[in-house]
């Protein structure tokens, strides 16, 4: 279950993204089908391999359907790593679009090859196997293009292997594929193992403590008669005046012994608030309000 929660995220978010692309583009997107796979083996991993949609532009723009399509393949191939690190806390994961960027971020190169220029570009690969290499050739004989790292071999964590774009804008049968390797159209953990479903547990329901949840019954002493903390609560200062006045309010719970705040260990007051960072892929798309996804739109654009 924790598997199909990954990709049903997956589905979701890359949805999300579709719409709002295709109004921004002026085209329509008609999903035929998609399907793909979120499995278990050495390490978890995303692998979409069978989507088929109709692009369309409503205005005639085969430019914007063009790029609608590029685009679309590119964020898709993003949110493949980025699922797998919203969903398993602190566990980098790989894409196609990440192992690019890791591959830029070493300075190395990353060429756009077609069968003009696959000659001239084949010396300068590096760890490809010879495999690779003549899979390359087919493929731009076949009259695809390729962006392909110099780098065959692009280490993360654990894992190291192999990204690239496969794709055609020509005729009436477009492709973009996001491929990594072990012949995987998608995502794939950085560290082998298991994945973690009390990290996704996390994410699907509010992580309360205890005392949080359990009706509390206090004795005389005062203790929680629930769950056996000792607690104590007073009002240190009182302000009247204003809107309701100001107070400064302590309170201390032994439950909260290993939580070292500004007053101590167990210890809290009224005025501790503080805010945490987390990704949202539908705050990201605007869901929430549409200067959200200026940062996407731009990067839509760029790309």
């Amino acid at each position: 279950e924790s598997l199909n929660v990954i990709g049903q995220t997956w589905m979701r978010d890359t949805t999300l993204d579709a719409n709002l692309l295709s109004q921004i583009g002026g085209v329509i997107d008609l999903r035929q089908h998609r399907f793909g796979i979120v499995a278990q083996e050495t390490g978890y991993y995303i692998d979409v391999k069978a989507q088929m949609s109709a692009v369309s532009s409503i205005h005639g723009d085969t430019a914007a359907r063009d790029a609608y399509f590029r685009t679309t393949g590119h964020l898709a191939s993003a949110m493949e790593h980025g699922v797998l690190e919203q969903m398993q806390a602190n566990s980098p994961a790989v894409s196609t679009v990440k192992l690019l960027q890791l591959n830029n971020a070493a300075g190395n190169k990353a060429f756009l090859v077609t069968s003009a220029n696959y000659a001239a570009i084949k010396p300068q690969l590096a760890n490809y196997s010879t495999q690779d290499l003549n899979d390359f050739q087919t493929s731009v004989t076949s009259g695809n293009t390729l962006i392909l790292p110099e780098n065959g071999t692009i280490p993360l964590q654990v894992w190291s292997g192999k990204g690239y774009i496969d794709f055609n804008m020509g005729g009436t049968s477009r492709h973009v594929g996001m491929i990594i390797a072990g012949g995987y159209n998608g995502g794939y953990a950085g560290n082998l193992g298991n994945i973690s479903v009390s990290s996704l547990d996390n994410i699907l329901k509010l992580n309360l403590r205890p005392d949080a949840i359990t009706p509390k019954t206090s004795s005389l002493d005062p203790v929680d008669m629930a769950t056996g903390f000792w607690m104590y609560g007073n009002t240190d200062l009182t302000l009247s005046g204003g809107a309701g006045g100001l107070s400064l309010k302590r309170s201390y719970n032994s439950g909260n012994n290993n939580m070292n705040d500004s007053l101590g260990y167990g210890w809290s007051h009224n005025y501790r608030l503080y805010v945490e960072p987390h990704s949202s892929t539908p705050f990201g798309l605007g869901q929430r309000q549409p200067v959200d996804a200026a940062a996407l739109i731009v990067a839509t654009v760029a790309t």
